[in-house]
Protein backbone atom coordinates (compact mmCIF):
# COMPACT_ATOMS: atom_id res chain seq x y z
CA UNK A 1 0.00 0.00 0.00
CA UNK A 2 1.24 3.43 -0.96
CA UNK A 3 1.08 5.84 1.80
CA UNK A 4 0.37 9.67 0.38
CA UNK A 5 0.55 12.76 3.18
CA UNK A 6 -2.84 14.70 3.94
CA UNK A 7 -2.96 17.85 3.01
CA UNK A 8 -5.14 17.96 6.00
CA UNK A 9 -3.54 20.68 8.64
CA UNK A 10 -4.13 22.75 11.63
CA UNK A 11 -3.71 26.44 11.11
CA UNK A 12 -4.17 29.13 13.91
CA UNK A 13 -6.77 31.86 12.75
CA UNK A 14 -7.16 35.34 15.35
CA UNK A 15 -5.38 32.33 18.39
CA UNK A 16 -8.26 29.54 17.35
CA UNK A 17 -6.75 26.09 15.84
CA UNK A 18 -8.83 25.31 12.59
CA UNK A 19 -9.02 21.88 10.79
CA UNK A 20 -7.88 22.96 6.71
CA UNK A 21 -8.09 20.36 4.76
CA UNK A 22 -6.29 21.81 1.61
CA UNK A 23 -2.86 23.08 0.78
CA UNK A 24 -2.98 26.23 -1.41
CA UNK A 25 -0.43 27.39 -3.86
CA UNK A 26 -0.11 29.94 -6.76
CA UNK A 27 -1.58 32.25 -4.54
CA UNK A 28 -2.34 35.72 -6.13
CA UNK A 29 -4.97 38.44 -6.46
CA UNK A 30 -6.45 36.53 -9.61
CA UNK A 31 -6.51 33.24 -8.59
CA UNK A 32 -4.90 30.34 -6.36
CA UNK A 33 -4.76 26.29 -6.28
CA UNK A 34 -6.13 24.11 -3.73
CA UNK A 35 -5.20 20.62 -3.84
CA UNK A 36 -7.49 18.42 -1.39
CA UNK A 37 -6.68 14.75 -0.99
CA UNK A 38 -8.19 14.81 2.42
CA UNK A 39 -12.11 15.03 1.19
CA UNK A 40 -12.48 12.74 -1.15
CA UNK A 41 -15.65 10.83 0.55
CA UNK A 42 -17.31 14.43 -0.58
CA UNK A 43 -15.27 14.85 -4.20
CA UNK A 44 -14.95 10.96 -4.92
CA UNK A 45 -11.51 11.22 -5.19
CA UNK A 46 -8.87 13.91 -4.70
CA UNK A 47 -8.86 16.74 -6.60
CA UNK A 48 -7.38 20.53 -7.87
CA UNK A 49 -9.00 23.75 -8.01
CA UNK A 50 -8.43 26.62 -9.44
CA UNK A 51 -10.19 29.05 -7.63
CA UNK A 52 -11.47 32.72 -8.52
CA UNK A 53 -13.42 35.58 -7.00
CA UNK A 54 -16.46 34.14 -8.61
CA UNK A 55 -15.80 29.86 -9.48
CA UNK A 56 -14.07 26.90 -8.59
CA UNK A 57 -12.80 24.59 -11.35
CA UNK A 58 -11.94 21.26 -10.40
CA UNK A 59 -10.28 18.75 -11.80
CA UNK A 60 -9.77 14.98 -10.02
CA UNK A 61 -6.10 14.17 -9.44
CA UNK A 62 -3.26 16.12 -8.11
CA UNK A 63 -2.42 18.96 -10.53
CA UNK A 64 -0.18 20.85 -8.89
CA UNK A 65 2.88 20.57 -11.06
CA UNK A 66 1.10 21.56 -13.95
CA UNK A 67 -0.20 24.45 -12.71
CA UNK A 68 2.74 25.61 -10.84
CA UNK A 69 4.42 25.68 -14.51
CA UNK A 70 1.55 28.37 -15.73
CA UNK A 71 1.85 31.97 -15.19
CA UNK A 72 -1.67 33.83 -15.51
CA UNK A 73 -5.36 33.07 -14.90
CA UNK A 74 -5.97 32.62 -18.38
CA UNK A 75 -2.90 29.83 -19.07
CA UNK A 76 -4.61 28.32 -15.86
CA UNK A 77 -8.06 28.19 -17.81
CA UNK A 78 -6.64 26.95 -20.95
CA UNK A 79 -4.79 23.84 -19.14
CA UNK A 80 -8.63 23.48 -16.98
CA UNK A 81 -10.54 23.54 -20.62
CA UNK A 82 -7.07 21.07 -22.12
CA UNK A 83 -8.26 18.71 -19.05
CA UNK A 84 -11.96 19.05 -19.15
CA UNK A 85 -12.38 15.23 -19.00
CA UNK A 86 -11.33 15.34 -15.81
CA UNK A 87 -13.38 17.50 -14.25
CA UNK A 88 -15.17 17.04 -11.24
CA UNK A 89 -18.91 17.13 -10.85
CA UNK A 90 -18.56 19.45 -7.91
CA UNK A 91 -16.91 22.12 -10.41
CA UNK A 92 -17.74 25.05 -12.06
CA UNK A 93 -17.97 25.05 -15.86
Amino acid sequence: MRYTKTTYHTQNIKGIPVGVPNEITNRNKQYYISYNNYDTAIYGSDTTALCTNESFFILNGNHTKEYKKLNSLEECLKYFYDNIEEINFMSDK
